[in-house]
């Protein structure tokens, strides 16, 4: 049943769809195997945070246990292995996790062949060669600012045009990785592909489809788009309650005529879930500016009248607002946010985005005081510091706050190229255009829809490129 402003629905049918998005997309994966309650991290999250919040409230519904538990039969030495993993996973010692799994496998240990952990352990591969990446792409734009990582008040030589390198290869040296593989998309992808074949008949939908949702990234990355959306469909073919492959999904559209062919093709392929009306307003919010723009309004409006308490829906509604240029009603939207979950840090960000163009000091000031108090070291709170900074003028403490933002924000492209974007207005306010045009360049390579990346990078491509004509010219 789709939730079409043309459909007739009533009260029943929508509590059926959420208790069959919470019973199979939350509870029945997580009580099967306790390690997924960890994989299955970010879906329940939105799942739980943003469409069913307190719709079920109230109402006594009973859900059947499982009888086939993986954990339940598990050996002691199996379950303090898998205890171990996740440690290893919760530490971020990604390295350690794929050491120890590959000695389980030599020694043959049960738990070593379930596919859920194999998944976890190509996956913390994966993680790996973010980490890296996405530090070494930070040198190699030479947008480094601060002698370290931790200096607040130095703005580093690599920001001239003068720098020899050395420190890029000194830090390559120091992040190199310890297991004995050469990390990189290509092997990772052959594992996942080799895993795949082995276990295309398992019964296991839910690790299936995080082998397919993660090699969809993977190929999104390589600018693969065709085969990323094959790789996502099949993800979501073996699990429809997946909402990173929705989310990942949307990303891989470049044109505003791809959202209408891609959601039909969806619609038919992948059973429906109320995640299906979601991943609509995820398509055509990235399309805002285009002409298209009353679909997604007509859509967000209607889905907020069953969902009117939604988190997602609401800074939706909020960044809507603010695109129209309603900034106090953007500003009302974002305040109702914090006091519907004054704990709740990730949407302070995008607050800030809009305190800082109201120019509202003592507001955004207040902001980071409360985010600094829930998370001093999240990516929300180094962006709100980047925007403060940049408010009273210290355009080079806002890089850096930037650029800390960038290290901790955890594989989402959109979220980077964003950061970007930010670094390379702060280069246009401190007048070296030369490193603005490469941070509008690396944003937008990271997000091709990203409008404010494009429009910076060709308007100083294009002055750098007049004032080399006009110097040309001068020495004639």
């Amino acid at each position: 049943m789709l939730l079409s402003a043309d459909t007739s629905y009533d009260d029943n049918s929508v509590d059926q769809l959420l208790l069959d998005l919470f019973e199979n997309g939350v509870y029945n994966i997580e009580n099967f195997f306790s390690l997924n309650s960890l994989l299955n991290h970010q879906n329940s999250k939105f799942i739980l945070e943003n469409v069913l919040g307190d719709y079920l409230n109230g109402k006594d519904v009973l859900i059947p246990n499982l009888n086939n538990n993986i954990d339940s039969s598990l050996s002691i030495n199996n379950k303090i292995n898998l205890n171990k993993l996740i440690i290893f996973f919760k530490d971020k010692d990604y390295d350690r996790l794929y050491g120890f799994v590959d000695k389980l496998a030599n020694k043959n240990i049960f738990i070593s062949q379930n596919l859920a952990i194999k998944y976890l352990q190509i996956y913390s591969l994966y993680l790996l060669w973010d980490d890296k990446t996405s530090v070494l792409s930070i040198l190699d734009d030479n947008l480094i600012v601060g002698s370290d990582f931790n200096d607040d008040n130095v703005v580093s030589n690599k920001m001239n045009d003068d720098n020899d390198g050395s420190s890029l290869q000194e830090l390559k040296v120091i992040k190199t990785i310890s297991i004995p593989v050469v990390v990189d998309l290509p092997f990772i992808l052959h594992e996942i592909d080799h895993t795949i074949d082995l276990n295309y008949n398992s019964d296991d939908d839910f690790a299936l489809s995080l082998l397919y949702y993660i090699k969809g990234v993977i190929l999104n990355k390589q600018n693969n788009k065709k085969k990323a959306i094959e790789a996502l469909t099949n993800s979501l073919k073996k699990n429809p309650y997946n909402w990173n492959a929705y989310k990942e999904m949307s990303s891989c559209i470049d044109r505003v005529e791809e959202v209408s062919i891609l959601l039909e093709y969806i619609s038919k392929e992948i059973q429906y879930t109320l995640l299906f009306e979601f991943f609509q307003i995820e398509c055509w919010a990235s399309f805002f500016q285009s002409s298209n723009r009353n679909i997604y309004i007509d859509k967000l409006t209607h889905l907020l009248s069953i969902f009117p308490t939604s988190k997602y829906l609401i800074i939706k509604n909020a960044s809507l607002a603010f695109e129209l240029k309603d900034l106090v009603q953007s500003e009302f939207l974002f305040d109702s946010l914090i006091q519907l979950d004054p704990y709740s840090i990730e949407t302070m960000d995008l607050y800030s985005n809009i305190l800082y163009v109201t120019g509202n000091l003592p507001k955004l000031k207040s902001l980071l005081t409360k985010a600094k108090i829930i998370n001093d070291f999240s990516s929300e709170c180094q962006t709100i510091s980047g925007n403060f900074q940049s408010l009273i003028k210290n355009h080079e403490n806002a890089i850096l706050h930037f650029k800390r933002a960038i290290k901790v924000t955890s594989n989402d492209s959109q979220q980077k190229s964003k950061l970007y974007t930010l670094i390379g207005h702060e280069f246009i306010e401190l007048g070296n255009h030369h490193a603005a045009i490469s941070s509008y360049r690396r944003a937008s390579s990271l997000d091709s829809r990203n409008y404010a990346a494009w429009m910076g990078f060709i308007r100083f491509q294009f002055l750098d490129c007049w004032f080399r004509y006009i110097f040309i010219l001068s020495t004639i």
